[in-house]
């Protein structure tokens, strides 16, 4: 049995960790370090929505490393983005499916 932490597959590197413990691949196996860091970007841009109404803070900026936005604009979510993060959610998915 593992001990799954709190909100773990909120943290990028957290969730892959885990599933490398669990199935000796993560995220980095499954993904482009392009697509590693799309999503990264979009759970920050999740994080702002969720508990900054959507508006940047420096913490974001920071964490991000998204240069398209200052300090007190509000995100704008665009469908494209959507889609890239469903694809990139989709890739996840099938190679856990085929793990487990």
């Amino acid at each position: 049995r593992v001990n799954i932490p709190f909100n773990c597959f909120q943290r990028i590197q957290d969730g892959s960790n885990l599933w490398k413990e669990l199935l000796s691949e993560g995220y980095d196996d499954w993904l482009t370090s392009t697509q590693i860091q799309q999503l990264k970007l979009f759970f920050q841009r999740r994080h702002l929505l969720q508990h900054c109404e959507g508006m940047v803070d420096d913490k974001y900026i920071q964490k991000s490393g998204d240069s398209s936005y200052q300090i007190g604009q509000r995100i704008v979510v665009k469908p494209d983005d959507v889609l890239v993060l469903v694809t990139i959610i989709d890739i996840l998915a099938k190679n856990i499916r085929e793990k487990i």
